[in-house]
């Protein structure tokens, strides 16, 4: 069934906040809430940005408070390479819905102008948004994809987007804050640790391991006696989940293995031109890990490529780009595009650490002078300065520092 969440930017936040609300407002649709509301294994495609990747911390949190929630035996959210999300059935509903809306023209100002005597009236701007969305979704919704309609609803603003927005701060506190920062959080809102320090218990116990974060997230149950998941409190079932009836047990993670016969730059039946190998069929794969495991399965084409660019002292050659091309079954021009795009973030990099270092020489300098001459270093995460000579840091250690913590943000 084909569902679109319709948010003006202005107005709907892009964070896993407001996308874990709006997932939830299905729930409250008569025609989705069966579909999510009866199943076990919720499998969830996404892109890899940070409002939605799988190896982000807050995504994981709110899939895995999903999980709790919902007593789902098993949660996997997925994603494509970078740049290939195009290739998600997301997009041909994005299609399909620009063939819907390509003769509809609803102006940002439906209710009136945006502005008052002051500049942009902000109240007015979410009032006209509000009402384009409305209109948009009166004019647009039924439009067919795969022969199905198109069920078009309005962005979440009831109570559950309301208090995931209110505690986000303390979420990112208590997933990434500093020592510190957690300490005050559990003193001042002792509950909310206890929940979210639950959750994530879940998550540790359920997610497993030594899988491609990038890529793919996935949560099964433990089964520990102590874990706060309902489907672990009834105690183990005496046969294991399976993915499908028939099928391999849940624990049979059937990521890509390259087809020893149908290699890069092969003859090819199914390929149009120059064929850049392919993988075995799901059958095939999920036989094969089941006899040796995950470790036939091929490394994500992103981390060889990355791998070998830093570990290269040399410029990359044109046999280099050629080599990774068949060990990651891409094109060469796909290959030279990432080297390309990692060479500039390794730039980017470089400069950035320049400027903040020119910064914090700056601002040392004025404390030096401030304090006697004696030579100080503020800490990056708490903003809380230290005298060199107080934690064995000397002037000329500190810049070769890229960043510097304090030990009470680091333990």
């Amino acid at each position: 069934m084909p569902v679109g969440i319709v948010k003006a930017q202005k107005v709907f936040p892009k964070n896993p906040a407001q996308h874990a609300a709006d997932f939830q407002m299905l729930l409250k649709q008569p025609a989705i809430e069966p579909i999510l509301q009866n199943k076990d294994i919720d499998c969830i495609r996404v892109d890899g940005a940070a409002d939605e990747g799988p190896n982000h911390l807050e995504v994981q949190f709110m899939w895995s408070e999903w999980h709790l929630k919902m007593n789902k035996t098993c949660t996997i959210v997925t994603s494509r390479y970078s740049g290939g999300s195009y290739l998600n059935r997301v997009e041909l509903l994005n299609g399909c819905l620009t063939v819907g809306h390509s003769n509809v023209f609803i102006p940002s100002t439906i209710l009136g102008s945006n502005f008052n005597a002051e500049g942009i009236d902000q109240d007015r701007l979410e009032s006209n948004l509000g009402a384009a969305t409305e209109t948009y979704i009166n004019s647009v919704s039924g439009t067919k994809c795969s022969g199905n309609p198109i069920l078009l609803l309005k962005g979440c603003r009831d109570d559950v987007s309301r208090n995931n927005h209110e505690r986000r701060d303390r979420l990112l506190t208590f997933l990434q804050g500093s020592k510190k920062n957690q300490l005050l959080f559990k003193k001042n809102y002792p509950d909310e640790y206890k929940y979210f320090t639950n959750v994530w218990d879940v998550r540790n116990n359920h997610m497993v391991k030594d899988l491609p974060d990038n890529y793919i997230f996935i949560l099964l149950p433990c089964y520990q006696k102590k874990c706060h998941h309902p489907r672990c409190r009834e105690g183990k079932p005496s046969s294991p989940p399976v993915w499908f009836e028939g099928g391999p047990s849940l624990t049979t993670i059937p990521l890509p293995i390259p087809h020893p016969e149908k290699r890069w730059g092969g003859k090819c039946d199914k390929c149009v031109s120059f064929c850049r190998g392919h993988y075995l069929d799901p059958e095939k794969t999920i036989q094969l890990i089941k006899e040796k495991g995950l470790g036939c399965c091929a490394e994500p084409p992103r981390e060889v490529v990355r791998t070998f660019f830093d570990n290269s002292s040399e410029e990359i050659t044109d046999a280099d780009i050629k080599n990774l091309a068949k060990n990651t079954l891409l094109s060469e021009s796909d290959v030279s595009f990432w080297i390309e795009h990692l060479k500039n973030i390794k730039l980017r990099r470089k400069r950035g650490a320049k400027k903040a270092a020119e910064t914090r020489k700056r601002k040392q300098a004025q404390r030096n002078k401030e304090n006697d001459g004696r030579f100080m270093i503020c800490c990056d995460s708490c903003d809380v300065w230290f005298h060199g000579n107080c934690i064995n840091l000397t002037e000329q250690e500190a810049e070769l520092l890229e960043n510097f913590y304090c030990t009470n943000c680091t333990t």
